[in-house]
């Protein structure tokens, strides 16, 4: 051993010697040589590892406690200072007398006292005891090392996860977020698409409802100066957008107007005649005096000259028909007019006839009649 290995101590050599000699016969055969190679390492692998030889040493603790006093005798009896301090041969034969333990047994403890032990090999029944006691402290807190390494590394991979599992949640929350904005932004779109369409709309409507209305005013401006009441009213456009009600209470109104008008047309054939029978009977009718203007608007009447009668014929009988200054005849008859001057509505109006001459002139109070007449209906039918 001092040739093959030069720095070896001697307690290299006596745990060598020790392992060797498990027997006691302080001779090495071949055979012990060549275990001990082959188990030595195993051994010290186990020791270190503190994997296997837990009972055993369980056992040697048990037993060194159990028999303490006569322990602690033996340790003085066989140290040669009486100090109680045994070698490590010493131990190895110690350990070879506990009942029970097989050699493999022994040359663990063997090994775990040369490794966990003073560097000199020298131990006291106290430090034996220690370092047997000491073990299974190790054990335990090798394996508590190792359940909190692996609390830690598990705790370290929890945190990874929640880490990524964070980012994951932040990255979906930004994403709802930019989801949302755009929807936002999509839904005023949408909103200022339709506000722009429901104003182009009412701007088509308003043009419909301004042509509708400059038509009406056209046709009113064209047919109101030559048209009856009954055109007016058709140009206005009393049907156009109103309602069947308003329609038929207009048409009431106008039918009222017309039978208005042809009462008083009557009024004045009545009247006629009655200037008629004034001149047959050969009493001049004064002269006509201006009417005043109508309330509604209407223009005044002109003054009609001064009817003359014409003598009577010489063959007697009746007296010839009234003539104006001009010598025209005047006549009258009933004829239909409707309202504004329209045949259906069966009102009564005046009507000029041909004189004896042979000339058709129109009367001038019947034609200022007649125009007022129509001014009222066009009023009436504006109101």
């Amino acid at each position: 051993m001092e040739a093959m290995v030069p720095d070896v101590t001697p307690l290299d050599l006596a745990h060598v010697v020790a392992v060797l000699d498990m027997n006691g016969s302080v001779q090495v055969t071949l055979k012990e040589f060549t275990a001990m190679l082959d188990e030595g390492s195993k051994t010290a692998s186990a020791v270190q590892d503190r994997t296997d030889g837990v009972q055993v040493v369980a056992t040697l603790e048990d037993y060194l406690v159990q028999n303490e006093g006569m322990m602690r005798k033996y340790f003085k009896q066989v140290d040669p200072n009486k100090l109680g301090v045994l070698r490590h041969g010493d131990i190895a034969q110690l350990v070879r007398q506990i009942p029970g333990m097989d050699a493999s047994e022994s040359k663990f403890i063997l090994s775990f006292l040369y490794l966990c032990g003073r560097r000199d090999g020298n131990l006291n029944f106290d430090t034996l005891l220690e370092a047997v006691r000491g073990f299974g402290l190790k054990r335990d807190e090798e394996l508590a090392y190792e359940e909190v390494s692996a609390w830690k590394a598990e705790a370290a991979r929890l945190a990874a996860e929640l880490e990524q599992a964070t980012v994951l949640r932040r990255v979906e929350v930004d994403l709802l977020k930019f989801q949302h904005s755009q929807q936002q932004q999509q839904q005023q779109q949408q909103r200022g698409r339709q506000g722009v369409q429901q104003e182009q709309q009412a701007e088509l409507g308003s043009q419909r409802v301004q042509d509708q209305l400059v038509g009406a005013g056209g046709g009113r401006g064209g047919s109101g100066g030559s048209s009856s009441g009954a055109s007016g009213a058709r140009d206005i456009g009393y049907g156009r957008g109103k309602s069947s009600a308003g329609s038929r209470e207009r048409n009431s109104t106008a039918e009222n107007v017309a039978q208005e008008l042809a009462e008083r047309s009557g009024a004045a054939a009545a009247a006629v005649a009655q200037v008629g029978v004034s001149g047959a009977a050969g009493v001049q009718e004064p002269a006509l005096q201006q009417e005043p203007a109508d309330q509604g608007g209407g223009a005044a009447v002109m003054q009609e000259p001064a009817l003359q009668q014409e003598p009577a014929e010489q063959g007697g009988g009746a007296a010839a028909p009234l003539r104006d200054a001009s010598g025209d005849a005047l006549a009258h008859e009933s004829v239909k007019q409707g309202c504004g001057g329209a045949a259906e509505q069966g009102g009564v109006g005046m009507e000029v006839g041909g004189s004896k001459h042979g000339g058709d002139v129109t009367e001038p109070r019947q034609q200022q009649q007649q125009l007022q007449q129509q001014q009222e209906v066009q009023q009436r039918l504006q109101q």
